[in-house]
């Protein structure tokens, strides 16, 4: 009989198993680690919370990996005020 996994593999797991297909369910999940659905929610909120997948209905898709400067910028801009914040021009 195998050993129960420890929580980082189980999330590593998790995290392996969203590199081969889109998402994962908390159902599907729960049965093939053999724990209770609560445990996978609480694998994908703390794998969320580390910015690694992002939470969806019922489950969780892999981040969208953008270069970090484009998160910058689009920070940046969400934070602009209106009109970009410069003068009329000159």
């Amino acid at each position: 009989m195998s050993h129960p996994m420890t929580t980082f593999e189980r999330r590593q797991t998790i995290l392996r198993l969203l590199q081969e297909q889109t998402s994962v369910h908390v159902t599907e999940l729960a049965r093939l680690l053999d724990v209770s659905e609560g445990t996978i929610r609480n694998d994908l909120t703390a794998l969320e919370e580390s910015r690694l997948v992002v939470r969806v209905r019922g489950g969780a898709v892999l981040r969208d990996d953008q270069p970090a400067g484009q998160r910058q910028l689009r920070c940046q801009a969400a934070h602009r005020p209106v009109g970009g914040g410069h003068g009329r021009g000159r």
